[in-house]
C-alpha cells in the first residue's frame, strides 16, 4: 500500500514540473498586469496586492479597463462576476474526480482553479492525487504570476501611457487564444502561448491600435499551433 505522504508530495511534485511550460505564458500576462495596473495610476504595492488576491488575468484586465476614479464598484463587481463564471463550470468538471471534504483544502484548490491548471489536473491518472496536482500547479503560476506582476509593475515606465493603454486589450483574447490552442490538443501549446504574448507585448509597444493587437496576436499562436502539428504529422 502506497504511503499517503509520498503520493501527495508525488503529486504535488508532477503538477509543478506540468505547469512550467503554461507558466512562461503567465509570467508574460502578470507583466502585461503589472504595467496596465500602473499605467491606470496604480503603485507596485497595490498592482502586487491586486494579483495576489484577485489571481485571474481576465477578471484583472476587464477591471483596469474600466477603472477610474472613484472606483465603479458595481460595474468592477458585475464585470468580474460574469467573468468568473466560467469558474463554474472548472469545478463542475474537477468535483467528481477530486472530491474534497476537507474545508481548508477546498478553499486552496479553489483559489488555484485556473483554466491550464483544471485541463492538466483533467488529464492525470488515477496513480496521482488530484488536488495535490492542482495545489502543485496552481503553486508555480500564482508564484511567476507574481513575480510578472513586480516585473511590469517595475517597469512600466519603460512604456510610455499611451503604450500601457492598449495592453489591457491584447491580455483577454490572446489567454482565450491559449485555451482554445489547449482544448484542441495540441502537443506543444506552450510554444503557440509565448509566441502569443510576446506578440502582444510587441504590438502594444509599438502603440498598436487594440482592434489590431488582439487579433495579430491571436493569429501568431494559430500559426505556430499549426506549425507544431505539421512537424509532428511528419515525424
Amino acid at each position: 500500500m502506497n504511503n499517503p505522504r509520498s503520493l501527495y508530495l508525488k503529486s504535488f511534485v508532477a503538477g509543478a514540473i506540468a505547469t512550467i511550460g503554461f507558466a512562461i505564458s503567465t509570467l508574460l500576462f502578470g507583466v502585461l498586469v503589472g504595467a496596465a495596473a500602473v499605467g491606470q495610476g496604480f503603485s507596485v504595492v497595490e498592482s502586487m496586492l491586486m494579483s495576489a488576491t484577485v489571481f485571474s488575468a481576465s477578471a484583472q484586465f476587464a477591471g483596469l479597463a474600466i477603472w477610474q476614479s472613484p472606483a465603479p464598484l458595481i460595474a468592477l463587481a458585475v464585470s468580474t462576476l460574469l467573468i468568473s463564471t466560467r469558474n463554474i463550470l472548472l469545478g463542475l468538471s474537477l468535483a467528481p474526480s477530486m472530491p474534497v471534504h476537507n474545508p481548508v483544502l477546498k478553499c486552496v484548490c479553489l483559489f488555484f482553479i485556473t483554466d491550464p491548471n483544471t485541463v492538466l489536473t483533467l488529464r492525470v491518472g488515477n496513480e496521482f492525487d488530484r488536488p495535490s496536482f492542482l495545489i502543485g500547479g496552481g503553486l508555480i503560476l500564482y508564484m511567476t504570476w507574481m513575480l510578472g506582476t513586480v516585473c511590469g509593475s517595475v517597469f512600466a515606465d519603460l512604456i510610455d501611457g499611451s503604450h500601457r493603454s492598449s495592453l489591457g486589450f491584447a491580455g483577454p483574447l490572446v489567454l482565450l487564444t491559449m485555451m482554445v490552442l489547449l482544448a484542441k490538443g495540441a502537443n506543444r501549446q506552450w510554444r503557440a502561448w509565448l509566441i502569443s504574448g510576446f506578440v502582444a507585448i510587441l504590438l502594444a509597444y509599438f502603440s498598436t491600435p487594440y482592434f489590431l493587437v488582439m487579433p495579430l496576436s491571436v493569429a501568431c499562436g494559430v500559426i505556430m499551433c499549426l506549425s507544431d502539428r505539421r512537424q509532428a504529422g511528419e515525424q
